[in-house]
Formats: structure tokens, C-alpha cells, sequence
């Protein structure tokens, strides 16, 4: 039962510091740059069976193509004002508690 309880604790901390990589990989990015890059975050952190929801009543987004032509409606248009009409962008994260004790999520 110590071994059972010792794994789960790892799979939890390894879940931790990947969510920790790619927050660290989205801050780090710069769209002025270009929003490749953010893609190439999403494609190495999500699997193709992936559901994302805004939180609002339109629903959830299924599979990893459906989510990236999301991604890029968002993403284009900010490169472009990034680039060209000399917007800035910051991103940050910020620790959400979970519902349970040791589970945290980001905004």
C-alpha cells in the first residue's frame, strides 16, 4: 500500500512540474514574434483527445485540429497587433486551489 501511495505521489508531483514547464513555456513566449510558437507548446503538452471549454454555455471544443484552428482565430489577430500596430502583451499565471487538498490549476 506504501508503494501504491509513494507512486500516486510522484504522478502527482511529475504533473505538477509539467504543468509548471508549460506555463513557464507560455510566459516566455512572445507573439510578436509569432504565434507558431504557441502552437508548437500546445502540440507537445496536449493529447489529441484533448476538450477545452471557455467556461461559458457554447460548449466544449473536441480533438487537438478542432483546438488549434480555435487557437489561431485567437492567436493571428494579436500577432498581427503585436507586430504591426506595436501592441503589447503579457502573459501571467496565476495559481487556482483546487477542490481537493494538494490540486492546483492555473489562469
Amino acid at each position: 500500500m506504501i508503494t501504491q501511495q509513494a507512486s500516486i505521489k510522484h504522478a502527482d508531483c511529475d504533473l505538477y512540474a509539467r504543468e509548471k514547464v508549460l506555463n513557464s513555456a507560455i510566459i516566455a513566449s512572445d507573439i510578436s514574434s509569432g504565434w507558431e510558437e504557441y502552437l508548437q507548446i500546445f502540440d507537445a503538452f496536449y493529447a489529441d483527445h484533448v476538450e477545452v471549454s471557455d467556461g461559458t454555455e457554447s460548449g466544449a471544443v473536441f480533438g487537438r485540429e478542432r483546438i488549434r484552428a480555435v487557437l489561431l482565430k485567437f492567436l493571428v489577430p494579436i500577432h498581427v497587433m503585436a507586430e504591426i500596430g506595436g501592441l503589447s502583451v503579457k502573459i501571467r499565471e496565476s495559481p487556482i486551489l483546487g477542490d481537493t487538498a494538494d490540486e492546483t490549476h492555473s489562469a
